[in-house]
């Protein structure tokens, strides 16, 4: 469904997939993803946190959560999300981390 241009129905897939296989940090952070590119932030939003919530210590989920309260005007609540995964050793690779502060410069 996502190759087809439909991020929604991927996201109900990948919701399905998670319903039968159990909570993973991993697939919340892919339905946040999925349910980002629909454009549903709400339940991105929250997909990010569940992650957080199982993995505190997921790179991804915590990049993802951050540049999703960076794009909706909350970039003090995404430094507080992201700085603990920029400190050596936190799991958040280098690039990302220097692709976060880039975007936080853009940032209105």
């Amino acid at each position: 469904a996502y190759l087809k241009g439909d991020p929604l129905k991927a996201a109900e897939y990948a919701f399905q997939a998670r319903q039968k296989d159990g909570a993973s940090a991993d697939a919340h952070n892919l339905l946040g993803v999925l349910y980002r590119e629909g454009g549903d932030r709400k339940k991105a939003l929250a997909s990010f946190q569940e992650a957080l919530k199982h993995q505190p210590g997921h790179a991804m989920a915590r990049l993802n959560l951050g540049k999703l309260l960076t794009e909706a005007g909350a970039p003090e609540e995404a430094l507080r999300i992201l700085e603990p995964g920029t400190q050596p050793n936190a799991g958040l690779q280098p690039q990302l981390a220097a692709e976060f502060w880039l975007r936080m410069g853009q940032a209105e």
